[in-house]
């Protein structure tokens, strides 16, 4: 034992050697750097940090989170690509003036020996360094997206745009200067605001004549030109609810860029004021805007309508099923296809309305009239929504239309979310939320943005609209799972009702709002809440119903966070509705679970390192790996403790449909974010075709000989004939 320690403790001879290396290296950098230098660093700390932004992100997005950020440098054209490289060289300038401010002004305010002289010259040369990666970057990854036009013609013109607005900028310096430099009404407001320090911001003291530092009137300069740039693309580019190809949209990346260029000159500006009184500027600013949200009492909400006296019973599950199924009526004995979609961003609405058309294709239009629940997660629900929209009245989706669905489904989401950053839900975040309408925000403009690609943009769908179709027989019964974030519970949004008042596990819809409806576009949206993306919401009013103020008020969030699935609300029904004496008469059941990326194996890496890492990213990290293994174990268990229940009464076929598998060394790794590149979108397609005739056999195999009783097509004929 003493010797297998005595080893141990020899291995770790090089790093204490390595270690202590560094820090003497630290030790001699810091004893030769003049403080100067240190005290130059801090008082620059925000454009510093603004400037490593640009040049990282661009490395974050493709090396460290490519499933997350890598598709926001995926531009669709040469307007989007000139709009990025504009933007970037526009966020670029005002980082670069707001540290030459900085660098001008702090030997007076802060009593520092001048440091730095930067040209002109210089100052644009490193602008144009700062907005390098980002635009090259853009460049080098929207090259196979852009192919109707040179992407270079984007660049070059680029480049005249970017000298337009730096021209803008110096001229609006020039009028500045001549017209306000001197201005005495504005230096007596300096030096109020600044206590009569006004070192740093007015150079020369009375009777002598004073003015501003140049490098202000720069920042000022900038910050207009900036501002209009800003209030112009809000407006022009302001998300409506129309086809992607009637929409103007701008690139999400440019948002982005946006928000860098109006806070960048803002943030600089406050340090150098704060800085002199010893104020921490970003604790003040965590405290102002506290005080602001609960002033204003800001919140994230959705609609709900009064649903009128209502003719048919969500309840009646029974009517609903034997109305689906009635096709079936020779048989005695009904099937009965339940299918569950997993979660997982665009990626999962484009996969599964793929694998249902595609079924519906191989199997046959009695494949799909015999489906009678969806129950969905997250990006799921928004593939379910775009699914159900496009039934006919035969209880199916005619094939002309399964080309519009995945379109639909797999339509950019991306830039709308920007837009929603950039301009209500950043007004809330830097501590003016009464500038921002109380029912905008990015979760919105989403709703206004999957709206436009629905079959009729202009017509909403409600859940009393589809419950209307469901007990006619029209189509599934939906139920779009999402979780109330105040005590955990699943909530499933449909227009039938699940649960019992009383009900721990779970409620729904028409039991915790019963007396209201809710577009359908609303609830796809409440059950793909990824707060990042789309902001947890709550009622806009009161629940009037619930006794006591505020009851009934939850916040809703992705269902995902309890089960990505959709399979545990699917499992609970099932044995629930099977027995007897509900009287269905269910004697097969398929139960289809689709998810939207490839099965994973255990991890094989217990190297143990990366400890700092882990400890920052690793709750995030530790949140997508048990959506991957531990929710899928627990739904082969409870799909297992079903089969045993039901063993001898109703046969229950299980068929798990995962994304298949591909590229580099068997791997793919498709975007968890709200845009798909032409590439992946063509991989879902690939992927399907990759797999159907292994999933028609799965099925075919656990089916037997009973396949034809099931009232299906056979799996090895393909069909698409009308009946």
């Amino acid at each position: 034992m003493n010797t297998t320690n005595s080893k141990q403790k020899l291995n770790y001879i090089p790093q204490i050697i390595i270690g202590i290396g560094i820090i003497a290296i630290a030790v001699v950098v810091w004893w030769h750097i003049p403080d100067s230098f240190w005290k130059y660093l801090f008082f620059l700390r925000a454009p510093i940090l603004w400037g490593l932004l640009l040049v990282t992100l661009p490395l974050i997005a493709t090396l460290w989170l490519p499933a997350m950020l890598r598709n926001l440098f995926v531009l669709r054209g040469p307007w989007q690509l000139i709009s990025v490289i504009v933007s970037a060289n526009m966020a670029a300038i005002g980082v670069i003036i707001n540290a030459y401010m900085l660098l001008k002004g702090a030997p007076d305010r802060f009593g520092l020996s001048p440091w730095l002289e930067i040209s002109d010259i210089w100052q644009y040369g490193l602008a144009i360094a700062l907005s390098l990666p980002i635009c090259f970057t853009s460049y080098k990854l929207s090259k196979e997206e852009i192919k109707e036009k040179n992407p270079i013609q984007g660049v070059i013109f680029s480049v005249l745009l970017s000298l337009v607005l730096l021209f803008a900028v110096i001229q609006t310096k020039t009028w500045i200067f001549t017209n306000f430099a001197n201005n005495k009404l504005l230096i007596s407001f300096v030096e109020f605001i600044t206590r009569h320090k006004t070192e740093g911001y007015i150079i020369g003291t009375q009777p002598k004549p004073q003015q501003f530092l140049e490098g202000h009137l720069s920042n000022i300069a900038f910050f207009i030109v900036a501002f209009i740039v800003y209030g112009i693309i809000g407006w022009k580019f302001q998300p409506q609810s129309q086809p992607s190809d009637k929409k103007k949209e701008a690139a999400a990346l440019m948002y982005v860029m946006l928000i860098i260029m109006m806070i960048a000159p803002l943030s600089g500006s406050l340090t150098f004021y704060f800085d002199y009184y010893r104020v921490p500027v970003f604790l003040l600013f965590v405290v102002i805007v506290a005080l602001m949200y609960a002033l204003f009492k800001v919140d994230h909400f959705f609609e709900l309508n009064l649903n009128e006296a209502n003719k048919y019973d969500p309840k009646d599950f029974k009517k609903a099923i034997e109305k689906r199924l009635e096709y079936q009526e020779e048989e005695k004995e009904k099937t009965l296809v339940v299918v569950c979609a997993s979660g997982g961003g665009i990626q999962a609405a484009g996969w599964i309305v793929q694998v249902l058309t595609g079924l519906q294709d191989m199997l046959g239009n009695s494949f799909t009239k015999s489906i009678g629940f969806i129950s969905s997660v997250s990006g799921g629900s928004v593939g379910t929504m775009y699914y159900l929209d496009r039934f006919a009245d035969k209880g199916y989706p005619e094939s002309k239309e399964f080309e519009n669905i995945f379109k639909s489904a797999t339509e950019d989401s991306l830039d709308a979310v920007g837009w929603g950053l950039a301009y209500p839900d950043l007004w809330r975040i830097i501590g003016l939320p009464f500038l921002a309408p109380k029912m905008c925000d990015r979760g919105k403009v989403i709703e206004t943005d999957w709206q436009g690609e629905l079959k009729n943009p202009n017509s909403k769908q409600f859940l009393s609209t589809w419950s209307e179709q469901i007990l006619n027989g029209k189509i599934p019964i939906p139920i779009f799972n999402a979780t109330l974030v105040e005590d955990g519970r699943r909530f499933l949004i449909s227009p039938m009702t699940f649960c019992k008042p009383s009900s721990n596990k779970s409620v729904d819809f028409n039991t915790l709002y019963a007396g209201y409806d809710i577009d359908v576009v609303t609830a796809a949206r409440l059950s793909a809440t990824f707060s990042y993306v789309s902001p947890i919401s709550r009622y806009v009013g009161e629940n009037k119903n619930q006794k006591g103020k505020g009851k009934g008020n939850y916040h809703i969030a992705d269902g995902g966070y309890f089960d990505n699935s959709g399979v545990v609300t699917m499992v609970e029904w099932l044995n629930e509705w099977l027995e007897p004496n509900k009287g269905l008469n269910i004697k097969r059941v398929l139960l289809l679970q689709i998810n939207a990326f490839p099965k994973t194996e255990p991890s094989k890496n217990e190297s143990g390192g990366g400890g700092w890492w882990q400890a920052i990213i690793g709750p995030l990290l530790t949140l997508f790996s048990v959506r991957d293994t531990t929710q899928l174990s627990r739904v082969s268990t409870e799909v297992e403790l079903l089969q045993q229940r039901w063993k001898n009464q109703v046969k229950i076929a299980y068929c798990p449909i995962f994304f298949p598998k591909n590229g580099k060394n068997g791997e793919n790794k498709p975007p968890l974010s709200w845009q798909l590149t032409e590439k992946q979108k063509q991989n879902i397609k690939n992927g399907w075709c990759g797999i159907k005739k292994e999933i028609g056999e799965q099925i075919g195999e656990q089916i037997g000989e009973e396949w034809k009783k099931w009232g299906f097509e056979d799996p090895s004929q393909k069909s698409t004939n009308e009946k």
